[in-house]
């Protein structure tokens, strides 16, 4: 294999993938890294937005996600701690739109697979660390299956690695600030009563100020999971595998269901890296993607359709730094800067949405005014379905929303 390539994606899972997918086209030569082999699984949610459709079908692959095994989801249902459910169906006024629910081991699969017909990839390889030369990111180094030492040169390289990012920890970045970062649990069940084609959020007494969800995958299975701020949990000393076993038992509203349901996966755990804090995802040489660059939606923890995004305007920043042979931060910057005015608006009020959700009592109010509020259910709808969700809705007009009904 050749050592020096323009192009080095450390990390192959949906944002690294979708980049090197990007690229294709570019004529430049790419080498896609990940420390996993492949078809291997991922403690997700599994949920698959509007904007995560719209890039793939983009990216002409809509059809396979079709092919795969997969439910199609065309509403969410909301409690709230007083009992109160709102059903918000998928708006259908232009048109047929849905999400999905999809288990990250076939998704990912999946954009790999695409990958890999496309350049040169190599698995199990665990990054160690970067080769900096005159304060410019110029490779990588690395373990190939916990023996063989390894290193690559080229001309920029991709963090992609996720939340833990080894690409992120060596370019310094401190991530671990509990008021920016979530931690969840989940596991995989069969049987479970009354699944339908909506995702479910359940604000349980219990488990404020986080969320309960069921996510249905169809065939009979569901993605099962709970999610918190992480200074919550230090604060409260929470153990939430405890927690996710405990309400699946004990909770009057939600045990019912799971009376004939079987656990067929390990209750594992995942941090979040959330997007209400604005980091730096730009460096001479290197840029950060999805997970890596902490693009996860503060309200939904939902991160692919960030991730997707972020690896579509990297590609762009990433041939003009080829073309032009300028990699430095500032010639790599437009990546940053196009990312922010994507994300900025729908980032700002997802986090007033999690703030306010520390309140059982607004949380009452807000599923209350989802029932009764057409234009909530429709933005609600929207962060299901819209490739930009809530760009537009400023806190104001949130307010105004909520608080006039329509």
């Amino acid at each position: 294999m050749d050592k020096k390539f323009d192009v080095i994606i450390v990390g192959a899972g949906p944002a690294g993938a979708a980049c090197s997918l990007f690229l294709a086209e570019k004529n430049l030569s790419v080498l896609l890294l990940d420390k996993a082999s492949f078809p291997r699984n991922k403690t997700c949610g599994g949920g698959i937005s509007g904007k995560s459709v719209s890039i793939l079908k983009e990216l002409n692959l809509s059809e396979k996600i079709e092919l795969n095994s997969h439910k199609k989801i065309f509403g969410a249902i909301i409690s709230s701690p007083n009992g109160e459910q709102a059903e918000i169906p998928i708006s259908q006024e232009q048109g047929k739109k849905y999400a999905y629910c999809c288990e990250r081991k076939i998704f990912d699969n999946l954009l790999f697979e695409e990958a890999k017909k496309k350049f040169s990839v190599i698995e199990e390889f665990n990054a160690t660390d970067l080769i900096i030369e005159n304060n410019f990111v110029t490779g990588i180094k690395g373990i190939h299956k916990k023996k063989e030492e390894m290193e690559f040169k080229s001309k920029i390289v991709v963090g992609a690695d996720g939340a833990n990012s080894i690409i992120a920890g060596k370019l310094n970045l401190k991530r671990n600030d509990s008021n920016h970062l979530a931690l969840a649990a989940r596991a995989y069940y069969e049987n479970v009563a009354g699944l339908s084609d909506s995702i479910e959020l359940h604000f349980l007494n219990e488990l404020i100020p986080g969320y309960f969800w069921i996510f249905p995958l169809g065939q009979g299975k569901a993605n099962v999971g709970l999610g918190m701020v992480s200074k919550y949990i230090k604060k409260n000393k929470i153990n939430l595998v405890e927690k996710l076993e405990e309400i699946i038992s004990k909770n009057e509203k939600i045990s019912r269901r799971f009376l004939k349901a079987e656990r067929v996966s390990e209750i594992k755990g995942w941090s979040l890296p959330l997007g209400s804090v604005n980091q730096k995802k730009t460096f001479n040489g290197a840029l950060l993607l999805g997970d890596a660059a902490s693009l996860i939606d503060p309200f939904t923890g939902e991160g692919i359709g960030n991730a997707l995004l972020s690896a579509k305007i990297a590609s762009k920043a990433i041939e003009e730094a080829v073309q032009s042979n300028d990699f430095s931060e500032k010639a790599l910057s437009k990546y940053e800067k196009e990312l922010k005015q994507s994300l900025e608006g729908e980032m700002k009020n997802s986090h007033l949405i999690q703030k306010a959700l520390t309140n059982k009592f607004l949380i009452n109010f807000l599923v209350n005014q989802a029932k009764k509020n057409q234009a909530v259910r429709k933005t609600i709808s929207s962060m299901l379905t819209e490739e930009a969700p809530q760009a537009k809705v400023t806190p104001l007009k949130a307010l105004k929303m909520l608080l006039f009904k329509k």
